[in-house]
């Protein structure tokens, strides 16, 4: 099977924000990211997928997810997020879209994703890896 590399961008607010902390650790802790209304980034995704067959419906998936995300407050419309179970960094951004791909499309077969949240900040993830920059 032969591979192919997709990538999308989107442009989203966040905040950093744990739920379970005092307003003061969370400040002490998250600095500048953690004031409200939060702050927004201009994200690349790149997805390299494993069967060329499916390329269509990949590029269909990531528009779904562009759709539901671009221009939006991640805090607000990712459920986890939202309910301060998870804090919205880049690692936990690109672990959901990587899983999102998979409940969207089950037959697709992703094998690696970068999210950039700029030039010298990413993440890549994947099916057998750990989270790593």
């Amino acid at each position: 099977m032969n591979e192919f590399e997709l990538q999308f961008s989107f442009s989203a607010a966040h905040f950093y924000h744990q739920k379970k902390w005092s307003p003061e650790k969370n400040r002490n802790t998250f600095g500048l990211c953690n004031l409200l209304p939060g702050h927004g980034h201009d994200y690349k995704v790149s997805v390299v997928f494993s069967d060329i067959s499916h390329q269509d419906l990949a590029r269909n998936t990531l528009l779904e997810i562009k759709k539901e995300w671009d221009h939006q407050h991640l805090n607000e419309v990712v459920e986890t997020f939202k309910s301060g179970e998870e804090i919205p960094t880049t690692e936990m951004i690109a672990q959901k879209i990587f899983k999102k791909i998979h409940e969207i499309s089950p037959e697709l077969q992703p094998k690696s994703l970068k999210l950039f949240e700029n030039e010298s900040i990413w993440v890549e993830v994947g099916p057998n890896l750990s989270i790593y920059t």
